[in-house]
């Protein structure tokens, strides 16, 4: 029975007849972890930042690197469009849930690495929604009856880190621009949950107690459309299918000869401070799970693994 180290996650592997089987195991820090929590033994994150400084001198030739790892996770801001993979419910025993802890190896990763692009997801949703900001805020504003704009300042403070879609002086608005039809509340009476932890993020970081969420249908650009032409196309040849599947998605996508007030659906949020403190809480246990890792991947290289 042999051991290999995979990342961060443990693998056993045996070979029996010639056939290899493998098992997942959990990861010694999910291990530790929870007995740690069980045994109410968990460093506080100031504590782990120490050790692992120690650990870095130790074991790493005082890299500095490390170093600067270790002070950005003691501290690290997180993004509140984010935060509701740090707010799901986890099983027992344990302080944050799977899903966050997914999470937090891919920013880990991320920030070990340096990475600035190839780990964002590219999606022709999250195309649409940045090419059609500008449309959906100019609907936003008409809808307002005053000239809204889009928010470039960045606000920040302990813990979050953020880029309001739009800041005004009594409220703050976040835009989110429909796909299609299908992807547009017309049936719901409140925020999708993630929005909700976002704009009410955002209310704690401004100091604001009124926030909404603009959900906008607007038409994709040209170049998403030609995307999806081109995908429904692919391996037809007849000229006359190719052209009616060319017509029927330019039709399907086509939004203007729809008013603009059932092209637009906004919630308004009250400012709910017991809620932005669950997610400072969150962010907490979060820099906590982050020295962890480190740890981990101090010991991991120090052992030549």
């Amino acid at each position: 029975m042999k051991y290999l180290e995979s990342g961060l996650l443990r693998k056993q592997y045996s070979i029996n007849h010639g056939i290899f089987e493998w098992i997942e195991l959990p990861s010694f820090y999910e291990m530790s972890y929870t007995i740690k929590l069980n045994k109410k033994l968990m460093s506080t994150n100031s504590e782990l930042h120490i050790q692992n400084a120690e650990r870095i001198k130790k074991y790493l030739g005082d890299s500095t690197r490390f170093h600067q790892l270790n002070d950005k996770f003691l501290n690290y801001k997180f993004g509140p469009s984010q935060l509701h993979k740090l707010l799901t419910t986890p099983r027992a025993g344990l302080k944050i849930s799977k899903t966050a802890m997914t999470y937090l190896k891919e920013v880990f990763v991320k920030e070990t690495y340096g990475l600035k692009m190839i780990h964002k997801i590219k999606s022709k949703y999250l195309e649409h929604g940045i090419l059609a900001e500008e449309e959906s805020i100019r609907l936003i504003s008409r809808f307002f009856m005053v000239g809204l704009e889009k928010n470039e300042k960045i606000y920040e403070n302990e813990y979050f880190r953020s880029i309001p879609d739009i800041v005004d002086n009594n409220y703050v608005v976040e835009v989110k621009s429909s796909f299609s039809p299908l992807t547009f509340p017309i049936f719901e009476h409140k925020a999708k949950p993630e929005h909700l932890i976002q704009i009410n993020t955002y209310l704690g970081i401004l100091g604001k107690e009124k926030g909404y969420v603009a959900y906008v249908l607007t038409s994709p650009d040209e170049s998403i459309i030609a995307g999806e032409i081109r995908k429904a196309s692919y391996g037809i040849t007849d000229e006359a299918t190719l052209k009616d599947i060319e017509e029927k998605i330019r039709h399907d996508y086509d939004y203007s000869f729809l008013d603009e007030a059932e092209r637009i659906t906004i919630f308004e949020v009250d400012y709910d401070k017991e809620h932005y403190e669950k997610a400072v809480n969150a962010v907490i246990d979060a820099r906590n799970y982050l020295l962890v890792l480190l740890s981990n991947r101090i010991q991991q290289i120090s052992d030549g693994i």
